[in-house]
Formats: structure tokens, sequence, C-alpha cells
């Protein structure tokens, strides 16, 4: 599937675990941009095989997946939900792009009419927000220093550094959202 138009934009957001991607997608929601889940992909995973959310099955799930269909796969198995979004809507968003080869595909399929933001946020002040926020995946210190760990292996890292948009999210929330807002708003003239 291929999707070209000039009418059609597609976000993707990439940063490390507890790095606020989450607040970027809950702007998308306010302006009314549909939002697509990576890890929603991951949590369906999950319940078809009859785990629990716990930090050790996301992210032998997240491996598995990836081993198995190939780097791509959870880019691959977006696809169909992100062409039907884009039937309906202008500009879609996507939380959680994590490896080269999902941005590859995400590339090959939307061409210029993709756009990557990315997120940097030191490691401690990550972790202060995930020992806060009580999600199945997040766990312990440990459990986040091996998500870290998985992240830097699918590259992460690197496609971070590679956005278009780069955000800095090591403040109070109020500056990261007027950052958010301000790379919607230039985002919305692209």
């Amino acid at each position: 599937m291929v999707i070209s138009s000039t009418n059609h934009l597609a976000i993707a957001v990439c940063g490390m675990p507890g790095s606020g991607k989450s607040l970027v997608s809950e702007n998308a929601r306010k302006r009314s941009i549909p939002v697509l889940s990576m890890g929603d992909l991951v949590r369906h995973e999950l319940k078809l095989r009859d785990l629990d959310e716990t930090p050790t099955n996301v992210g032998e799930v997240a491996l598995n997946l990836r081993a198995t269909f190939g780097e791509g796969i959870l880019a691959s198995r977006l696809l169909d939900d992100l062409g039907n979004a884009m039937k309906h809507h202008s500009t879609v968003f996507i939380e959680g792009m994590r490896s080269p080869a999902e941005l590859q595909i995400f590339r090959q399929t939307l061409g210029s009419q993709f756009i990557v933001i990315g997120i940097r946020s030191d490691e401690e002040i990550r972790w202060k927000r995930i020992s806060t926020r009580k999600r199945g995946e997040d766990g312990t210190r440990e459990d986040f220093a091996a998500r870290d760990a998985r992240e830097t292996i699918f590259e992460l890292p690197k496609l971070i550094d590679e956005a278009h948009i780069l955000l800095e999210n090591n403040g109070d929330l109020t500056d990261f959202q007027i950052s958010v807002d301000a790379a919607f708003d230039k985002l919305m003239v692209w």
C-alpha cells in the first residue's frame, strides 16, 4: 500500500521510555488528530497470547515479534489502520516508532508526507516519571534499564537524533507543552 497525497500528513513521535510521547499524543488528540499507537500493537499481541502486561512480557513479545516477522513488523501491521485513518483525516499521528526498519516502511508508504518528532530526555528524569505513572510495562529500576537497553538495540536513539523536529523534555511540563504546541503549529503549515 502506498499513500501518496500532498493533502495528507503522518507524524510519528519517537523517544525513550518516559520521555513524553504520550503528552505529544495528547496534544494531537486535542487537535482532533487520530492517534495510532505502536505500543498498542504489542499490548494486543499480549492479549492474543494470554499474557499479563508486565515489563518482562512486553519486552519478550516485542523482541519475539521482531525476530519472527522482521524488525518492521509493527509498522507493517499498522499500515491498514493508517490507510483507513487517512481516508477520513488529513493528518494522522503515530506514537512510538522505534526502529530504522519501521521508519523505512513509513517512508516508503508515505514519502515526504511522513514527519518524525524526536524527544530527548535525561535518563534520571525519565525514570522519575516512569516510577510514578504505574503502567504495567514499567516495573522496577532494573526493568527500566533493561527496557532502555532493548530500545537501544532497536536503534531508537538514532531515530531520535535524525528526527525532523527535536524536542527536549528535561524541564517542567508547561515548558514542554509550549514546545509541543510550537512543533504542531509548525507542522500544520509543513
